[in-house]
């Protein structure tokens, strides 16, 4: 969570809920968009000193804004270099897999039928964000590159991270990236519902053989 929080505080300052809500909309597949998951990491952000607040007034309320600190941008690069590990992803709880098989029959088709359902709402969420994305693709690279022009900060912390000088190269990559890991999570649920389907008819020829 730290890491994905110090990702987005590269692209803008947020608050807590612009955090929250951002999760929600577009990382939901992946990551928690708990609150308390949230502040935890940063309080964790801020005792590392990764990332800075600044309290301002809006509308007569209260409002805290996070930034990334030039510790957080160094933390972040070591990350975003490092390996891949993909089997870290969130996932079905293997463990409630492992043991399904003690549980009887009725009720390891009851557990497949909802996970099988849970994964049909995330395609169809993931499905409708994806043609979101590409009715509104035009001009999307060249409206992001015109806000980091705008914003001689964010532009820095940008080129710092990617070490390149290249504002639309750096957005263009930015953007490519975004869609293929929404195109990957709409590939791993169309491969995560076929194989639940699998498991839901290899359960349901054993329930008929041993009712015979």
């Amino acid at each position: 969570m730290d890491k994905i929080i110090l990702g987005l505080l590269l692209i803008n300052p947020m608050s807590l809920y612009e955090i929250r809500s951002y999760i929600q909309r577009k990382l939901n597949s992946f990551c928690s968009d708990s609150i308390g998951s949230i502040q935890a990491a940063l309080k964790k952000l801020m005792t590392n000193q990764e990332v800075e607040c600044q309290e301002s007034v809006e509308h007569g309320v209260m409002k805290k804004t996070f930034s990334i600190t030039q510790v957080g941008i160094e933390k972040f690069k070591l990350w975003i270099a490092s390996p891949i590990t993909f089997s870290k992803s969130r996932d079905m709880e293997g463990s409630k897999l492992f043991f399904l098989g003690m549980a009887e029959g009725k009720v390891r088709l009851e557990m497949l039928e909802a996970y099988k359902k849970d994964l049909q709402k995330e395609q169809q969420y993931l499905q409708q964000i994806h043609e979101f994305v590409e009715a509104t693709k035009e001009g999307v690279i060249e409206e992001n590159v015109k806000r980091c022009e705008e914003n001689k900060s964010l532009c820095g912390k940008l080129q710092e991270v990617s070490n390149c000088n290249n504002l639309e190269e750096i957005v263009g990559n930015i953007y490519r990236y975004q869609l293929s890991t929404l195109e990957y999570g709409l590939k791993k649920c169309a491969f995560d519902i076929s194989w639940i389907e699998e498991m839901l008819i290899r359960e349901k020829n054993l329930e008929r053989r041993d009712e015979k």
